[in-house]
């Protein structure tokens, strides 16, 4: 097996990938930590806290796709309900700063819905300073079930 961190490199040595998995779980954790202490002492409004925390869960599936298999070219596709470039300029400079060596794109999808007045496909985003609501086009009214852009989904 090759050394993923090296294109060309010898073989990788046998505690290599036990290596790389303390690396990941230090920088999980490392992560986390300094998140909660840059939540806690800045003035960010609560939508850039809600996107901080789903950047770091997608991190986290990151690194532990990239601990598992070497991968190192990730996808990620991101719902509409989410504010797209802060989130692909949170993600792209947190794995920059904590030198995760995988290269990602952010893919926005649609969030698709199923309303109570019949309709069904895809929803209409409000943006508000702070809150995103998903509602249905044809009532106008956020009484529809999301079936399908609800999850960030990482490949």
């Amino acid at each position: 097996m090759r050394n993923p961190e090296i294109a060309g490199s010898n073989p990788a040595p046998s505690n290599f990938f036990s290596v790389r998995k303390c690396l990941y779980h230090e920088k999980t954790i490392y992560i986390k930590i300094t998140l909660l202490v840059l939540l806690k002492h800045s003035e960010v409004g609560d939508f850039l806290a809600h996107e901080v925390k789903y950047v770091t869960q997608t991190i986290e599936k990151i690194m532990e796709i990239w601990n598992k298999d070497g991968k190192r070219n990730f996808t990620v596709k991101v719902p509409k309900s989410h504010r797209i470039k802060e989130f692909e300029l949170l993600l792209k400079q947190m794995l920059i700063h904590y030198q995760v060596p995988v290269k990602t794109t952010v893919q926005e999808v649609p969030v698709e819905i199923k309303c109570s007045c019949g309709y069904t496909g895809e929803a209409r985003m409000t943006d508000p300073e702070d809150v995103i609501s998903v509602l249905c086009p044809n009532c106008n009214k956020n009484k529809g079930k999301i079936i399908s852009g609800k999850d960030i989904e990482v490949s």
